[in-house]
């Protein structure tokens, strides 16, 4: 298959669902059954039919992993709706937010355990999967300008943020999904590690849709059953995955997950989060013939906008792994930022449409068409981009400015360090370090006494926290609000810096308090 034409960005897509029809096997592994391609097609086509008779308002998919979930994406992508994921266990408050926002004027439930809509009037459906043959579709001219997807995530404030994305968008993204995907073995089998509400699930469905391989799909209410969901990757011959790196992380935690029992993993692909080198190297250890492509995008920004094959020799380096070059169609830039640093500026076919109905943020954020200001510092070395953090990082303490993304990298790069969050004490009496690895007072203390040679005294942390322990959130991400609020109430490790001219020398223990 070639690179897609996003100027017939609906025709591609449906060149993509026609495929399906003549494909033998199954499209989606599920707990309730398999569904194959040729029967999702036919049921997706059905549904497709009567949304294309009940106006053009944004399709409303409420539902978690179930199959009845891709036969409504794919019928609202057919009938040239805006598709509207929202996961079951979204509280009502959320629901009605996220329709109001959206415009949604149909509600598809494709989870048959939500038993009621508390959406009011609004009217919906249930997905069937049914064996109803589908008459011919109605025709359809869907500019490449309308929304595809509205994907939404809470602000600062907690209100649900909707960000829009084109047909155009998604076009150029399958292409791109097509050029990564000719790069990889073939698989047997796609990861379904990711709720569809978040973005990177499009890296498994896509690739799962061009290669026309199935997705084995992880329902989150099990999550922590990993030695049935590695059984089942096992089963299914698992070939590419997909995630964030805390959800790897889990993963990594059950013994069971390495080339032993999963002998046809050969591709992870990371997005969503900092991948740590860590983590890399314990993947590598369960894994040692294992491709990792690291990536970077926002969800403004259509899933990624950066890829790169990790290697050896970026574990070596003294800089943090890589996130990538642009991809093709996309450009990234810099807009000078303090401290050396650039704010990544993206512009290209893979923005966005933006944000719906807070025309502050939409002005600030997208200052001219395709183009996006990320928020997120960055450098790059030869056209490779390094993610630096994000802008809003920046505290004043006892009369220092001190950029908590680079005390953040910094431990992320120490030894047994798998993950950190720092921030500044409630009181105002220093920097807090909530770190996930090490958890005695001997190993926090070396931690601490580590940075102390490679920070200046006032950015390195004054209490320390450790927990092999993290909760994740619904996009997989370490939950940073909830692995601060387990771990504030413990008693700490409290650690003065020394001075510098003791900065080459080892660290008096009375320079070390237990607090």
């Amino acid at each position: 298959m070639t690179v897609v034409n996003p100027t017939q960005a609906h025709a591609t897509l449906c060149a993509v669902f026609d495929r399906f029809a003549g494909a033998q096997g199954p499209a989606y592994h599920h707990v309730d059954g398999d569904l194959g391609f040729a029967a999702l097609h036919a049921q997706a086509q059905a549904l497709a039919q009567r949304l294309a008779l009940d106006g053009d308002s944004p399709v409303f998919i409420w539902g978690h992993k179930h199959s009845q979930f891709l036969v409504a994406y794919w019928a609202a992508l057919l009938a040239g709706r805006t598709v509207v994921p929202v996961e079951s266990d979204a509280s009502p408050d959320r629901l009605a937010q996220i329709a109001a926002v959206a415009g949604a004027g149909r509600v598809l439930i494709a989870d048959p355990l939500i038993d009621a809509l508390p959406l009011g009037d609004l009217p919906f459906w249930r997905v069937t999967l049914d064996s109803k043959a589908p008459g011919p579709m109605p025709a359809r001219c869907v500019p490449d300008t309308k929304a595809a997807y509205i994907l939404f995530s809470s602000g600062t404030t907690g209100q649900p943020k909707g960000i829009a994305v084109s047909y155009a968008n998604l076009a150029d993204f399958v292409g791109w999904a097509q050029v990564l995907l000719d790069g990889m073995a073939p698989a047997l089998c796609i990861s379904g590690n990711v709720r569809y509400c978040f973005d990177v699930s499009l890296f498994e469905m896509w690739f799962s849709w061009l290669s026309l391989r199935p997705i084995s799909a992880l329902d989150h209410r099990a999550l922590y059953n990993t030695g049935a969901l590695i059984g089942r990757y096992r089963d299914h011959r698992l070939g590419t995955w997909v995630s964030t790196p805390s959800l790897a992380l889990h993963w990594v935690r059950d013994k069971q997950f390495n080339a032993q029992t999963l002998p046809d993993l050969h591709t992870m692909l990371f997005c969503g989060e900092v991948l740590s080198k860590s983590l890399l190297n314990t993947l590598w250890q369960r894994f040692p013939d294992l491709r990792i492509i690291n990536t970077y995008g926002p969800t403004e920004c259509t899933v990624a906008v950066t890829a790169v094959d990790i290697t050896r020799a970026h574990l070596l380096d003294a800089r943090p792994l890589p996130i990538g070059r642009a991809r093709q169609g996309t450009q990234i830039s810099g807009a000078t930022g303090s401290g050396g640093l650039d704010e990544l500026v993206i512009t290209g076919r893979s923005v966005g449409l933006g944000y719906l109905g807070d025309a502050v943020k939409q002005a600030k954020s997208f200052p001219m068409p395709a183009t996006y200001m990320t928020g997120d510092w960055g450098q790059a070395f030869d056209d490779m981009w390094y993610f630096e953090g994000r802008k809003d990082r920046e505290v004043k303490l006892h009369g220092h400015r001190i950029d908590l993304n680079t005390v953040e990298a910094a431990l992320r790069a120490a030894p047994g360090v798998e993950d950190a969050v720092v921030d500044v004490h409630p009181n105002n009496r220093g920097l807090r370090a909530f770190v996930l690895g090490p958890t005695t007072p001997q190993a926090l203390e070396q931690t601490a006494r580590h940075l102390a040679q490679t920070l200046a005294a006032p950015m390195v942390p004054r209490f320390w926290y450790g927990s092999t322990l993290y909760p994740l959130n619904a996009n997989s991400k370490l939950d940073r609000t909830a692995f601060i609020a387990q771990l504030q109430d413990a008693k700490p490790l409290i650690f003065s810096p020394p001075s510098p001219a003791l900065v080459s020398q080892s660290v008096p223990e009375a320079m070390v308090v237990a607090g």
